[in-house]
């Protein structure tokens, strides 16, 4: 019986078949004990209700990233206004946004 799991050593949680329609048991090693019902790594209801508020988290602060990058940006591309695009040089970017984070 090498590699077979027993009954009482898979996770309880009933998971959707192949093809959907029927409910089966997960075929996974339990980990993790729940009032009295073992329960892999993806099936234990604590995880399983941690998990999207890890992933809200995540997208927080993805978007934050985002939104201070598109600043970023807009401060950049106003800072350049009514220069000619020959003259600008990383060197000069960099002295611009200094001068406008400067200001603010």
């Amino acid at each position: 019986m090498s590699g077979l799991l027993t009954d009482a050593e898979r996770c309880t949680a009933r998971v959707p078949d192949t093809m959907g329609f029927r409910y089966k048991r997960c075929s996974r090693r339990g980990v993790v004990k729940r009032d009295g019902q073992l329960y892999c790594k993806q099936h234990d209801p604590e995880a399983a209700k941690a998990r999207p508020a890890a992933r809200r988290e995540k997208w927080a602060r993805q978007n934050a990233a985002n939104a201070a990058r598109l600043e970023r940006d807009a401060a950049m591309t106003k800072a350049c206004e009514g220069v000619p695009t020959e003259q600008l040089t990383p060197g000069l970017l960099r002295t611009l946004l200094a001068a406008l984070e400067a200001q603010t």
